[in-house]
């Protein structure tokens, strides 16, 4: 789903503050922290994603099903500085029970791509208006290069990050 928070910023009453940031983000010049990463293969539903690294422009590239993944507005292939994929149950939607709902309440596992690495960490949440809290190993707190982040609410062991130097199509899509 694509918008414009400009356009959404409209609907909000008028006293209505910005939301908190969803995730921490590590200040300008901070050193990034991870394994390096080619990129990471994941599959949803039956549509097999790939986020591959860029060095050149510092950022993660989508393909959807082997093919760039195309902005329809100036057809720019879509780009992200971070990608961070929260395991996650679902359950069908009260809205319609063939949909699936992502349980985004709770703790789980994820991986967190960020600066051409990779981090394994859980994630956390108590509310759906609180932000999510991404962990290490050693337990701090992941914090992420600032720009743009795009989120996958993927099924357990569905991600299977591309070591770097490893071409995409080397590691399988989970």
């Amino acid at each position: 789903m694509y918008s414009k928070t400009a356009s959404l910023f409209a609907f909000a009453p008028a006293d209505a503050g910005p939301p908190p940031a969803q995730f921490t983000y590590r200040a300008a010049g901070t050193a990034s922290s991870g394994d390096a990463v080619a990129g990471v293969n994941l599959s949803m539903d039956g549509v097999k994603v790939a986020w591959a690294w860029d060095p050149p422009t510092n950022l993660f590239l989508r393909s959807s099903d082997g093919k760039p993944h195309r902005d329809a507005s100036d057809n720019a292939q879509l780009s992200t500085n971070n990608v961070v994929v929260l395991y996650v149950d679902y359950k069908p939607s009260p809205a319609d029970f063939k949909s699936p709902e992502a349980q985004t309440i709770g703790k789980g596992n994820a991986l967190v791509f960020s600066d051409g690495k990779v981090v394994k960490a859980t994630w956390s949440r108590t509310d759906r208006l609180q932000p999510f809290v991404l962990k290490d190993s050693a337990g701090s707190v992941v914090a992420l290069t600032p720009g743009r982040t795009f989120v996958e609410l993927g099924r357990a062991d569905s991600a299977a990050p591309v070591p770097a130097g490893a071409e995409m199509k080397s590691v399988r899509f989970p």
